[in-house]
């Protein structure tokens, strides 16, 4: 595989788990209880619970800007 290729794959890999929290989300209001949705996520249930509770997405998204600004400044 070549540079190109992984940072491709990393990418595709980024987007969907930029979507997980919206669907633990969805999956909790649609009546999935917290082991069925670890279950079939394979998402931790400590993980699911921050996420339902709101702790999650916000700490994704500083991390997230942090990594985009290393790769802005080619580290």
């Amino acid at each position: 595989m070549t540079a190109e290729q992984a940072a491709a794959k990393l990418t595709d890999w980024r987007a969907v788990v930029e979507q997980r929290d919206h669907l633990v989300r969805q999956a909790r209001d649609a009546g999935l209880n917290i082991n069925r949705i670890h279950h079939l996520s394979g998402v931790a249930r400590s993980t699911i619970y921050d996420i339902l509770e709101g702790k999650r997405g916000r700490a994704r998204r500083s991390k997230t800007r942090v990594a985009d600004d290393e790769l802005a400044a080619g580290q």
